[in-house]
């Protein structure tokens, strides 16, 4: 049996203490603990302190810990109310109405604190009682009996009510649904409905709004008694429990997978990334993040994950973009694990593809980035336009019209990747372009970073909706001006160029039908990168994007061969 004791490295604390099974037989992780808040002064028992978790999520002591974490994060400057700005929304939940009983109100422009609710509609959409249509509209706005509800919305009241908020806000009964034009207006200000939120719930375990907000936790994960420990003078219990993963939530760049459904759902990236602070229901525990930290209701996750993911998770990460120069390497960074994070994402509608990014990307552009360009922005278009799909399973959208194949997102169940980084390291197998090419390659033992070969002409799109800049578009163009160079496809997922081979990677895999070997395809040069390790100075390697036939062709780009 190993025992770890978890010293904090920000602080004199020790947390909960892990036992590990040494047998390999079973992968079960034990906590040693104390009870936080237990013990007077700021030392901890060596053994560590943690919180225990109550078995109930709707719990007295549950909604204490969410009150404590507000009560924190209202100190933080970072998480600072932004209550009071343009743009809130049309339609709020009136929660003060009956004990049975809610209703539709019309905000006429005021901003009173309200909650927001972030879930999953489900494979099957939602019931009619789940909806306000223009058939629906006027009744509601006189009464909403809870019991018609789904158990996800009554839920989502009673936090509102036990946490003291009047107002709620639930996507499907604040838009208007099939309505075309209410639903664009309504999806152009989500960057301002979650960013003004007083708090946003998060069904984080739920698949669909029949399932519940609350739920019973393991028997596993429950504090029992093993004992008692001398401290300053005083006795103290000793507590054990099975240890509870936290790794899901605190990367950054971690597929989403079954134990957080929420979490695989593009509309939910932008529902977790813009609110000053999210209270998460998970199935073991709750989960807070705000745009300064994270944490759990155990607590152990401060220090399991210290100095590694849990402050770099999503939400953190966004924040510090949002409070740094939104340019350079590390802004390309930051945006890149974000984007790739998104990629990975599901939804019902692929036309909901832009919409779902809308508020991030409305956020986002600024003077420094330049014009929002369907996914892309157009100070960073050297690099954005350089993505690479890594995925095995993408396809062009259905939708009509679909965003410009020069844009990352005209594909569905992608992987997206981009060659940002200083370090070539991790990219050493798309670090081979060509080396000898000597026609293309240049010499630079200066820079470690991406050196640009190409100009931007022009670049525009034109939104689809009127209300919205940042959503669909009708079209895009894209102009850019660089050194070509023809290579032949080969049937084995290279092109040849003087000898030359260099792996052919196209946009979506599911188009190599169109491709055959013999063809030519003509690549643009975007890119150069250098590196320099220790005493040794390596050439740059180009980087391409290409089209096949003749250049400038009228397919935009349709294919990559990129490294």
């Amino acid at each position: 049996m190993e025992i770890r004791f978890n010293a904090c490295s920000d602080t004199s604390r020790f947390y909960a203490s892990e036992l590990i099974p040494s047998d390999g037989a079973c992968r079960s992780k034990f906590q040693l603990f104390t009870e936080l808040g237990q013990h007077d002064g700021t030392i901890e028992p060596a053994i560590g302190a943690a919180r225990s978790i109550s078995k109930e999520s709707n719990s007295s002591q549950c909604f204490d810990v969410i009150r404590r974490w507000i009560s924190d994060c209202d100190r933080h400057p970072a998480c600072a109310s932004s209550l009071g700005s343009p743009n809130p929304p049309t339609r709020l939940l009136d929660m003060w109405v009956e004990d049975d009983v809610v209703r539709l109100h019309i905000t006429h422009g005021e901003v009173d604190p309200y909650i927001a609710l972030s879930h999953c509609w489900g494979p099957d959409g939602l019931p009619g009682s789940a909806k306000t249509t223009r058939a629906t509209l006027d009744s509601r706005m006189q009464a909403i009996q809870i019991n018609t509800l789904p158990k996800t919305f009554r839920d989502a009241i009673s936090i509102c009510r036990e946490l003291g908020i009047r107002f709620l806000w639930i996507d499907s009964l604040c838009i208007i649904q099939q309505d075309k034009e209410d639903w664009e207006k309504e999806c152009s200000r989500m960057r301002d409905i979650y960013r003004n939120s007083y708090l946003t719930i998060s069904v984080t375990r739920s698949r669909d709004s029949s399932e519940v907000c609350f739920s019973t936790r393991e028997t596993r994960h429950l504090s029992t008694k093993v004992g008692t420990i001398e401290h300053e003078g005083k006795s103290c219990d000793v507590l054990s429990r099975e240890s509870i993963s936290h790794y899901e939530m605190g990367s950054s760049d971690s597929i989403p997978s079954q134990s957080f459904p929420l979490f695989s759902r593009a509309w939910t990236f932008q529902e977790r990334l813009l609110p000053r602070r999210v209270v998460h229901y998970g199935a073991l525990e709750l989960i807070w993040e705000c745009n300064t930290l994270s944490d759990c209701e155990c607590t152990a996750s401060q220090e399991l994950l210290a100095g590694w993911e849990w402050q770099r998770g999503p939400k953190v990460l966004f924040s510090k973009i949002m409070s740094q120069p939104r340019q350079g390497p590390q802004f390309r960074q930051k945006l890149a694990v974000l984007l790739r994070r998104f990629s990975l994402m599901k939804l019902s509608f692929d036309s909901d593809r832009l919409p779902s990014l809308s508020g991030i990307s409305q956020a986002l552009e600024c003077e420094e980035t330049g014009e929002y360009l369907a996914g892309l922005w157009e100070k960073e278009l050297s690099w954005m336009i350089g993505w690479i799909n890594m995925g095995n399973d993408a396809c062009r959208p259905s939708c009509k019209p679909a965003p410009p194949t020069w844009s990352w997102m005209s594909l569905e169940n992608s992987w997206m990747s981009w060659n940002y980084s200083q370090d070539l390291s991790q990219y050493s197998e798309w670090a081979t372009a060509w080396p000898n090419g000597q026609d293309l390659a240049l010499r630079n033992t200066t820079f470690e970073t991406l050196i640009v070969q190409c100009t931007i002409k022009s670049a525009s799109c034109i939104p689809l909706a009127k209300h919205d800049a940042f959503g669909r578009v009708t079209s895009g163009i894209l102009g850019i001006s660089g050194r070509v160079a023809p290579a032949t496809l080969r049937d084995d997922h290279f092109c040849e160029r003087n000898g030359i081979q260099q792996r052919f990677v196209p946009d979506a895999r599911s188009e190599a039908y169109l491709y055959e070997p013999g063809q030519t395809v003509h690549c643009l040069m975007i890119g150069m990168m250098s590196e320099k390790s220790k005493q040794i100075s390596r050439p740059g390697h180009p980087f391409f994007i290409g089209s096949k036939g003749s250049w400038p062709g009228t397919k935009k780009r349709s294919w990559g061969a990129q490294v």
